[in-house]
């Protein structure tokens, strides 16, 4: 597939390492932006989270978390820049697709781009040796809270039990999806992060699936990213550029725009709704 722009020809891959998660969503919106404005190729981020956090979608309300228990367990919050419903990141590889929104693919729609996503993390996966992976054809509707009790379509399940959470924001230049992949997933914590936790939990352990329960030995983000460089070409063929280390500006940009994302449950701020 091609990429329908000529100034798209070229991806970035950032294999980047953890970070706290307010820094986390920082990058991800400012490398959207900064991709939207020109500055920067289409790009890829590989990261991870430097402790248990919680992040909520866009416009998710607060209201349905179980507050007590997450500042009693200290677990830092987080609002995407993205839509969705609440994700617990800890042991996983999360990635970010930053896009201009005038790639053909791209540009034909929400669906259509995540379905193209999806096809390349499918491929990756089963680079990886994950068997049985497929892509979900049906939305769910229920009133749940956590991100893998709701499969929602082009979503990547094995066996039926969702692997893969994505969440997507169009701006007016680009687009930005990102999503969890987990090794392994605290489903008690995760489960009790939220207001009503047996009937979140009960979901939860039917629903999901994580990397540790599929594969044998644990990939290592530089066999992830290889992966999914080898996918990125073989789906969109184009080229593909790893890079190590996060430009300058897009750090800067982040640093001071992370406050943004950050939600105190304890005095109530959340700047990033408002």
């Amino acid at each position: 597939m091609a990429s329908g722009d000529k100034v798209s020809d070229c991806f970035i891959l950032l294999v980047d390492k953890s970070h706290p998660g307010d820094f986390n969503m920082a990058l991800d919106f400012s490398m959207a932006n900064m991709v939207g404005s020109g500055i920067l190729p289409p790009c890829v981020r590989l990261y991870g989270w430097s402790r248990t956090t919680l992040s909520i979608g866009r416009v998710q309300r607060l209201s349905r978390l179980n507050g007590d228990f997450i500042v009693e367990n200290q677990i830092p919050v987080v609002r995407r820049p993205t839509g969705g419903r609440a994700v617990l990141h800890d042991d996983e590889i999360t990635y970010a697709f930053a896009l201009r929104r005038s790639i053909d693919w791209v540009k034909r729609g929400t669906i259509q781009t995540y379905k193209v996503i999806a096809s390349i993390l499918l491929s990756t996966l089963k680079r990886l040796g994950v068997v049985g992976a497929d892509l979900e054809r049906s939305r769910s509707r229920e009133n749940l809270q956590a991100c893998y009790g709701a499969p929602s379509l082009y979503e990547i399940s094995v066996d039926r039990r969702k692997l893969v959470g994505s969440a997507q924001y169009r701006g007016e230049h680009h687009v930005l999806q990102h999503g969890s992949i987990p090794y392994t997933l605290d489903l008690e914590t995760y489960s009790h992060c939220f207001k009503d936790p047996t009937v979140e939990k009960l979901v939860l352990e039917e629903r999901v699936i994580t990397l540790s329960e599929i594969l044998h030995e644990r990939p290592s983000l530089t066999n992830f990213a290889e992966a999914l460089k080898k996918s990125i070409k073989e789906v969109l063929g184009v080229h593909v550029e790893v890079v190590a280390s996060l430009p300058d500006e897009l750090s800067k940009r982040a640093e001071v725009l992370r406050e943004r994302f950050a939600i105190s449950l304890e005095s109530g701020r959340d700047i990033a709704s408002g």
